[in-house]
């Protein structure tokens, strides 16, 4: 058996990374990537934009509670 590879994702501030995690994480997902698995997040994103900073609060809780 091979041994789990525990990820952490560096700026939460895109939908890709729900996308991501929901891949990795969820075995039922229809595209589920077996292997490893999403543990940690970094919510950063770039202050000079708000389109990123906006959504950070958001993305980073549909992360940890999905």
């Amino acid at each position: 058996m091979s041994k789990l590879m525990t990820v952490g994702m560096v700026g939460l501030d895109t939908s890709h990374v729900v996308a991501f995690s929901k891949l990795l994480n969820d075995p039922d997902a229809p595209h589920h990537v077996s292997g490893a698995k999403v543990i940690a997040g970094f919510p950063g994103g770039s202050k000079d934009m708000e389109n990123s900073w906006g959504r950070v609060d958001r993305l980073s809780n549909e992360l940890r509670d999905d």
